[in-house]
Order: C-alpha cells, then sequence, then structure tokens
C-alpha cells in the first residue's frame, strides 16, 4: 500500500490514480495506491484511515514494513503535503503508534525521503521513540 502525493513529476506514478479496469493488464490487485492532493494535512489522514485499518484488517499480514518517508512532512522545501508529526490524529506520529500498537504480525520502520534536515532529525527520533516505548513496555 503506498500513500503519496499524486501529481506529473512526482514519484510514485500511480496507475491507479485512474482505476484501470479490472481485466487490465496493467491491473495488480496486489497494490493499493491512495494518491493525495496538495496540502493533504492531518485530517487528510485521519479521513483515509479507515481505509488503510480495512486494507489490514483484510489482508492480516504476517509483516508490516512501514516506510515512513517525511518529505509529506509540513516544511519540506520539495514536499507540497502539509503533514504534521506529532501525536494529533492523523499526524505520522499518530499513525505509526496506531500501526505499532494496534496491528498484529511484526513491524520494520524505515525512514525514507525528507529534504529539510532538522525534520528529518525531528522525525526519525520521534518515531524512534514511539517504537522503543511501546517495545520496552511490551517486554
Amino acid at each position: 500500500m503506498s500513500i503519496h502525493h499524486a501529481s506529473p513529476g512526482f514519484f510514485p506514478v500511480s496507475p491507479l490514480t485512474s482505476l484501470p479496469s479490472l481485466v487490465s493488464d496493467t491491473f495488480d490487485p496486489f497494490t493499493l495506491s491512495i494518491p493525495l492532493h496538495r496540502g493533504a494535512s492531518n485530517r487528510t489522514y485521519a479521513r483515509i484511515w479507515p481505509i488503510i485499518e480495512r486494507v489490514q484488517q483484510i489482508f492480516k499480514p504476517d509483516y508490516v514494513v512501514l516506510q515512513c518517508g517525511v518529505d509529506a512532512l509540513a516544511g519540506d522545501p520539495y514536499g507540497i503535503l502539509n503533514w504534521g508529526l506529532g501525536p494529533d490524529e492523523g499526524s505520522l506520529g499518530w499513525c505509526v503508534r496506531k500501526v505499532i500498537e494496534e496491528w498484529n504480525g511484526k513491524k520494520v520502520l524505515l525512514g525514507g525521503g525528507g529534504y529539510n534536515s532538522p525534520n528529518v532529525a525531528r522525525a526519525w527520533a520521534y518515531l524512534t521513540s514511539i517504537a522503543v516505548c511501546y517495545f520496552t513496555a511490551v517486554l
């Protein structure tokens, strides 16, 4: 599953920005792309979260690889989304916490993206603290 900005010139190019026919040769039922418009914020992510939860409930993954690209955070010079980091509903931290605490299966968190070095450092430190606090409490 990929949640990302979708616009000409941005990666990844999303074949699902216009849904193909189910009989199309390019249709991949194991790839879900959720393209977002310019300015997507915590509110946007909170609104799409039920879709993400439903996918998780259907597939029941044994492993979750969460690639935390921080170029979607507000203040990124190349990003055009307006995502927050902290614990507010829909923020990156909120989403990561939900996956770590509520989803079954093993998790791997990967850093990625981000062109504002202070934002990147803050984000990865914060997300690492969420993971460490949870796994320390569980053990």
